[in-house]
């Protein structure tokens, strides 16, 4: 005899939707500003965190970043690479800019709830320089636990797009 297959009932229109990043329906819960209360507090405490990562400061302080970053953190990079936390935060606490450093900008920040203590964080990014021309645009998605330190990041990504309206992405 085989087992009977009962299906699972369709997902109802609360259980899915659209990220305005990834341009995709998911069946986690996806977070915009002013959406969902907790996960609202949620979307902006990440997205503080995440923004901290872009700072020259935090950037350059192996500590701040040891703290942000999982033990186990993996990134795949922009440029293709793959990289550990002890790679980059040796890289990063090593790249000091020769001039003055591009300003990371970012927006278009959603998020997808993945459990109790972990969540997707997705989001556009741009370099600016000091005479404001916008280059290296760019996708990013962030995956984030709670652990006993607090939210860390345990896995990034970066994936080249093609240029974006720097002003459409922000809130």
């Amino acid at each position: 005899m085989h087992p009977r297959h009962v299906p699972s009932p369709p997902p109802q229109p609360s259980d899915a939707a659209h990220c305005p990043v990834l341009g995709a329906r998911t069946s986690a819960q996806v977070t915009t500003p002013g959406v969902h209360g907790g996960d609202d507090r949620l979307l902006q405490h990440l997205q503080a965190l995440e923004v901290r990562l872009h700072d020259p400061q935090v950037r350059s302080d192996a500590g701040q970043l040891q703290a942000l970053l999982h033990e186990d953190f993996l990134e795949f990079g922009r440029s293709g690479g793959v990289h550990d936390r002890a790679a980059t935060v040796d890289s990063l606490a090593a790249a000091l800019p020769a001039g003055p450093p591009a300003r990371l900008v970012s927006g278009g920040f959603a998020l997808a709830r993945l459990g109790p203590d972990s969540a997707l964080l997705t989001y556009r990014s741009a370099s600016v320089a000091e005479d404001g021309t916008a280059g290296r645009h760019t996708l990013r998605s962030s995956v984030w636990l709670r652990t006993a330190l607090g939210w860390q990041m345990r896995f990034h990504q970066g994936t080249p797009t093609a240029p974006f309206d720097l002003a459409a992405s922000m809130p």
